[in-house]
């Protein structure tokens, strides 16, 4: 299982369900950007996160273009930094459903790999180009799969 979820969460961080996430901003905070000009964020102001942006910055990911399960690892994932991967948000407002979603996941997958051999439709195409249906992230074209009974 421990290789399920590390392509379960290199699945997540390169194709994340939700492309932003809205916070409130709860203490002053100083930020400094590249260009070295700061600007103070006050309590109650409105922040948005472009958690698809994090989730493939160089500056947090090594190769982030590339799908490595191997980024999941024991040794390797301690090197993640803090809040560059939020699939399911963090903190007090993480998602209440992140245990049991996880867990459907892999039983799914479980189930499809156990029944079935699973290979690529001609009509999915390659690399797979990802667009926005509302706020959802979904491939544009569709994803289309032969599923074939072991």
């Amino acid at each position: 299982m421990t290789y399920l979820e590390q392509v379960i969460s290199e699945s997540q961080r390169m194709h994340t369900l939700l492309d932003i996430m809205g916070r409130m901003c709860t203490n002053s905070i100083q930020l400094k950007g590249n260009d070295g000009l700061t600007c103070t964020v006050e309590p109650g102001t409105k922040i948005i996160l472009p958690i698809h942006s994090l989730q493939r910055d160089p500056k947090y990911w090594t190769n982030p273009e590339a799908f490595d399960p191997d980024r999941w690892t024991e040794e390797r994932k301690s090197a993640i930094t803090k809040y560059a991967f939020l699939p399911f948000g963090e903190g007090p407002r993480i998602c209440v459903g992140l245990r049991m979603a996880l867990l459907q996941v892999k039983a799914a997958i479980a189930t499809l790999l156990m029944k079935y051999r699973i290979e690529r439709n001609p009509r999915t195409t390659y690399p797979v180009k990802i667009g926005l249906l509302g706020v959802l992230s979904t491939p544009t074209d569709g994803l289309w799969v032969y599923l074939k009974r072991l």
